[in-house]
């Protein structure tokens, strides 16, 4: 098993699989040299069924610091500053603003109220070429499907829009969830690696890789 330092840990949509992914938060009072090798690029407004993914702004910062100070989320994240304070929440906001999250930053909102629930990100594979997915959704949003639904919206964003041959994703193993909700957005399992938990320590995590011909493929079956 390979060491991954700090793979992106998507999980699932369940109760017991917690929808959280490593590296979204990043630079929101955390160390590293995050965002260095990222173009600035809008984050065009994505609509889905039950969901709307916008850039973060000030409206979000309450939301944002109550749902990412629990231990549950922390604990399936690398990188999440643990107590989670509103000082980190206006931190990561002005990061989002300045394009320094990724090549695509978005809180994850509910269509019907506008309620901010997670956020998702596209950004570099920070121990590998290529990008990767991150993403996590607050406790009281588990279980509804809201990952899964966030995450193909981001996948098709990503094709489309960028020159991208592949995109990448993990979960830790023990999350069975994670890796149903995975492997129902298309992702193929390459192998497994040793991840990082910020409340746990180093845990085992699945590797996973979509190629832009499988997206193609997926696509055109009206998948």
């Amino acid at each position: 098993m390979k060491k991954l330092q700090s793979g992106t840990e998507l999980n699932s949509d369940s109760r017991q699989a917690a929808p959280v992914a490593d590296d979204d938060l990043r630079g929101a009072g955390l160390t590293g040299d995050y965002g260095a090798d990222v173009v600035l690029r809008d984050s065009p407004v994505q609509l889905t069924e039950r969901l709307v993914l916008r850039l973060p702004h000030e409206e979000d910062i309450d939301a944002l610091a109550v749902l990412a100070d629990n231990v549950n989320v922390a604990r399936m994240l690398a990188r999440l500053p643990y107590p989670y304070s509103r000082d980190h929440a206006v931190d990561y906001i002005k990061l989002a603003a300045s394009g320094a999250i990724g090549q695509f930053a978005y809180a994850i909102t509910l269509a019907d109220t506008g309620e901010f629930i997670g956020s998702i990100t596209l950004h570099d594979h920070k121990y590998g070429s290529g990008y990767e997915i991150g993403y996590w959704l607050g406790e009281p949003f588990w279980g509804k499907g809201y990952a899964t639904e966030a995450t193909t919206a981001l996948i098709d964003l990503s094709f489309r829009e960028l020159s991208l041959e592949q995109i990448y994703i993990s979960a830790q193993s023990r999350n069975e969830g994670s890796k149903r909700v995975i492997e129902k957005c298309g992702f193929r399992h390459t192998g497994s690696a040793v991840g990082h938990s910020a409340v746990d320590g180093d845990v085992p995590v699945e590797c996973y890789i979509m190629t832009r011909q499988q997206w193609l493929e997926m696509r055109g079956a009206g998948q």
